[in-house]
């Protein structure tokens, strides 16, 4: 047998010459063949190190008698086949076994003598348009695969969807690298070797039996809801990952969390329930709903005890017997309940330190709950605690919650002098200020937040407005803000995270940022970048910049604040005169090309 390519070597195939070949081959573990032609012959190859096609636009043909593949065959950006008079004994009947079978950006890989309904190898498809094809007339691996056997893995990466046209069995390994994984059709089953694992989607409309691991890992993996998830398996978290549950019922399989778990808010106010075995020591959080109406309900059962946090929205955690959680509850503010069902004569509600006090009418404590403090500023905070009418069910909310409007390093502001980045103000400075006419600047703020390290990074990543979503030059260029900024239109503040839409206004899920805020003696409205935008208004609040004076919070959140009371004009954040405000801004949105705020990719 000869070996034409050893380790550490490459053979180009080029179109002008090809490659014949008249003896048996092997490509040794190591060695390289690619390039774009053809490579034929009445010979045997042996592949122990990587057959790539690598020509955008390209084709490589490997035309031997016999192809065994026990290393790489890569269709790299290019169309890589073996026709159907090649004996693959890699595929025998239906079933392909051993070795890689990869494709990755426009690549096709295509093997031409059968068609694979089972995988006992390694495919891995990289990239939104990659393709595995096989057959006579080449059907896709998505309409053709059934079987993921228990030697098989399939690799979806690099947003690769994958929708399976028969139903789908998993005895093996699928990875999901930020694509969907769907068999609508006929269902999804996981088998008790069966493992989904990485970060993307089941798609929600996909029936699920999971009798093996469903498993977030590197990021965030979401499932359908409860209703269209069976079986007896098992769900997993793993360490700095989020599974996303929908609160719609209560999950029976077991549930490993060494991670985050999600409640996902689904539309309506649903519960999410753990009814099967749970460990590990990962935490949950509480994805809220949109208004009170509709908020997200997570039940943690008797012994269950581990940290929770609520996002900015509406949710409640339902503590089924609270004398058995021992967790630290973070981001509870002024939408939020907690709910416990076993608490009774609770009367008063008093916060010491990071401890939250329950007690009946004789100040005897009832309940005492932990609270993140770093996580909210609590300075002005109003706790009530009610009970229903038997006295057996205490209900916490909490009001008054404050923080700072802040916006980005970087955006200009309108003084005597002209514009002025924000981060070059200086108390003393002259800002122009819509009731005031003009103002002093009495003391800027400002804070570096590490959005990974925070609790509920939702909470303070900036939101974006682009150039003219208001009108023309409103603002003038794209501007950013913190979430619970108000900017001012039709006479009232509303906070900018209540017009996100996805388009003209969005979140930016960020790394980093670095926050200011101008304070002035009077709450006033500025302009920032041509918006009408809120000063800072002092309410207590000061922890949360790294220039206060005294100890800083470890966890600013930069929400809402008391202005009904200090306000320089009423705040909306629901109703006729919020819904007319966000509806032009649709009416403004580019019709024909998606405004993120961001720089447009030019083909």
């Amino acid at each position: 047998m000869t070996v034409i390519v050893n380790n550490s070597q490459t053979l180009t195939v080029t179109n002008s010459s090809g490659l014949t070949l008249s003896s048996d081959s092997t490509i040794a573990a190591g060695g390289l063949l690619d390039g774009t032609g053809t490579i034929t012959g009445g010979f045997t190859l042996l592949n122990l190190g990587t057959i790539a096609a690598d020509v955008p636009g390209g084709l490589l043909s490997v035309n031997a008698a016999t192809l065994t593949n026990q290393g790489t065959i890569f269709a790299n950006n290019e169309l890589l086949t073996v026709p159907s008079s090649v004996v693959v004994t890699n595929l025998s009947g239906s079933t392909l076994t051993g070795g890689v079978w990869e494709a990755a950006g426009i690549g096709t890989l295509s093997v031409r003598s059968a068609e694979i309904l089972t995988d006992n190898a390694t495919i891995a498809l990289s990239g939104t348009a990659s393709a595995l094809t096989s057959g006579g007339t080449p059907v896709t691996i998505d309409n053709s695969l059934t079987t993921v056997g228990t030697s098989g893995a399939l690799s979806l990466l690099s947003g690769r969807n994958f929708q399976a046209s028969n139903s789908l069995v998993v005895n093996g390994t699928v990875t999901l690298g930020g694509g969907t994984l769907s068999a609508p059709t006929n269902g999804l089953t996981i088998g008790a070797t069966g493992n989904v694992v990485g970060v993307g989607a089941i798609d929600a409309g996909t029936p699920v039996t999971d009798n093996g691991m469903i498993e977030a890992k590197g990021g965030t993996l979401t499932l359908p809801g409860v209703g269209n998830v069976a079986g007896g398996g098992t769900l997993q978290a793993d360490a700095g990952a989020s599974l996303v549950l929908q609160a719609f019922g209560s999950y029976a399989e077991s549930i490993v969390n060494n991670g985050t778990i999600d409640a996902a808010f689904a539309g309506l106010t649903g519960t999410l329930g753990i009814s099967g075995a749970y460990s590990g020591t990962g935490s949950f959080l509480i994805q809220g709903g949109f208004d009170s109406a509709d908020r997200t309900i997570l039940d943690l059962p008797s012994g269950l005890s581990a940290n929770v946090a609520f996002d900015t929205n509406y949710g409640e955690l339902l503590l089924d017997i609270a004398s058995t959680f021992n967790g630290t509850i973070s981001g509870f503010s002024n939408t939020d309940t907690i709910v416990m069902p076993t608490v009774g004569n609770a009367a008063f509600a008093t916060l010491s330190g990071s401890v939250l006090n329950l007690t009946n009418g004789g100040g005897g404590v009832v309940q005492s709950i932990t609270l993140n403090t770093g996580s909210e500023n609590y300075h002005s905070a109003i706790f009530t605690v009610t009970e229903n009418a038997g006295n057996s069910q205490a209900t916490v909310k909490v009001s008054e919650v404050t923080a700072a409007a802040c916006y980005a390093a970087g955006t200009r502001i309108k003084t005597r002098t002209g514009e002025v980045p924000v981060e070059q103000l200086v108390p003393g400075d002259m800002v122009h200020a819509h009731f005031a006419g003009s103002a002093a600047v009495v003391w800027i703020g400002h804070r570096h937040v590490d959005c990974r390290r925070h609790l509920t990074p939702a909470k303070i990543w900036p939101v974006r407005v682009s150039a003219h979503a208001f009108g023309p030059r409103m603002p003038v260029r794209d501007l950013v803000l913190s979430p619970d900024h108000a900017v001012f239109v039709d006479d009232v503040l509303i906070p900018i995270k209540y017009l996100i839409n996805g388009k003209t206004i969005v979140r930016e899920k960020v790394d980093t940022v670095t926050y200011y805020h101008v304070e002035l003696a009077e709450h006033d409205v500025l302009l920032a970048e041509g918006m009408p935008a809120e000063s800072y208004l002092e309410n207590g609040d000061r922890t949360a910049f790294d220039n206060a004076d005294g100890p800083v919070s470890l966890h600013p959140e930069f929400a809402s604040r008391r202005w009904e009371a200090f306000g320089c004009a009423p705040v909306v954040v629901t109703g006729a005169k919020l819904d007319a405000v966000a509806a032009r801004l649709r009416d403004r949105m580019p019709k024909n090309r998606r405004a993120t705020g961001l720089p447009r990719r030019v083909a």
